[in-house]
């Protein structure tokens, strides 16, 4: 039963991951997890350009494994390079958020959202540009990737996205719409397991 309850899990953090499977190490837990959906894997924070947390290049191969997820957040695991970002975009198709530290030029930063999966909606990294920069990338990538959902997340004022081009900017709200969507959908789902413990029972008072 309890074997059944695990391989169906669909969301997995660090806060849960010792209580549900007993060892935080990863090569053990997500073979397990062929449903998984959501990954916060986050790292402690520490200042910009500062090595922090225990993910590499390696533990991206094995999250590379679980196809079905949608939105993977490993922040702040600064040991993770491109190469290990760029296995995990070509595997996870499903991805629709993706939040991770990595630190790319303008140039590099468009070619990798080139390669994103074809839902994606927004893919943040750890490097931070003008606005010319930014309108630059969106409309190299036509409008498909929200980019300034890290600034709306930091309570930083975002750039103007009316100084795109008309096509690129009706394309980027209505991405942009989505990923609020997603987001919405997202917590209601988070909440509602939250009231339940892990076993699908309602939590005792």
């Amino acid at each position: 039963m309890r074997e059944l309850i695990i391989t169906s899990l669909c969301q997995l953090t660090y806060d849960n991951i010792l209580t549900i499977l007993g060892t935080l190490d990863i090569e053990i837990m997500l073979p397990c997890l062929p449903n998984l959906e959501i990954l916060y894997l986050c790292g402690p924070f520490k200042r910009r350009r500062q090595g922090s947390g225990n993910l590499t290049d390696k533990s991206c191969k094995l999250i590379s494994r679980c196809r079905q997820l949608r939105k993977l957040d490993i922040g702040c695991q600064r040991k993770i390079t491109v190469a290990g970002v760029k296995r995990v975009i070509k595997s996870c198709q499903q991805l629709r958020v993706f939040d991770t530290s990595i630190e790319l030029l303008a140039k590099d930063y468009i070619t990798l959202l080139r390669m994103a999966p074809q839902f994606m909606l927004t893919f943040t990294i750890d490097t931070f540009y003008d606005e010319e920069t930014y309108i630059h990338i969106i409309e190299e990538t036509n409008g498909q990737f929200v980019l300034d959902y890290l600034y709306e997340s930091y309570g930083i004022q975002e750039f103007d996205v009316e100084k795109l081009s008309d096509d690129t900017y009706i394309q980027y709200k209505n991405r942009k719409d989505l990923l609020m969507q997603y987001m919405a959908e997202t917590e209601r789902y988070i909440t509602l397991k939250s009231n339940k413990s892990i076993w699908g029972k309602k939590e005792e008072d």
